[in-house]
């Protein structure tokens, strides 16, 4: 989807909610959620510093998106799951239970949005 479609689409502020550590053997299961302030300089800038695909950001370009999102960030939050709290084959479950923490947080102590990503 184009950024002029999904802009069509999705008017108003959207708060992105993602995780990491599904496939994981150890470690916690995290989610963040985030909503950017609406700024395409801000927006273009996150894309140009590898925000597409963490998985293939290289240290010196995670400190980069890490000092833009925190000088431009409205507002994010993030919830893990010990290892040893989750339970096998309720994986779905736990993110269920990350994922609505995220948006209770955010309906609570975070900015207006309208739409869930």
């Amino acid at each position: 989807m184009s950024r002029r479609d999904f802009d069509r689409q999705f008017p108003g502020p959207v708060l992105g909610i993602d995780e990491v550590g599904v496939g994981a053997i150890a470690g916690p299961l995290t989610a963040c959620g985030l909503v950017l302030p609406g700024n395409q300089a801000l927006e273009e800038s996150l894309e140009a510093a590898g925000a597409k695909d963490s998985k293939r950001v290289t240290e010196p370009r995670r400190e980069a998106l890490r000092r833009l999102i925190d000088e431009g960030l409205i507002w994010y939050f993030v919830c893990s799951i010990e290892a040893q709290d989750c339970r096998k084959g309720q994986m779905n479950n736990h993110l269920d239970d990350l994922f609505r923490k995220i948006v209770l947080e955010a309906r609570l102590r975070g900015p207006c949005f309208d739409t869930v990503i």
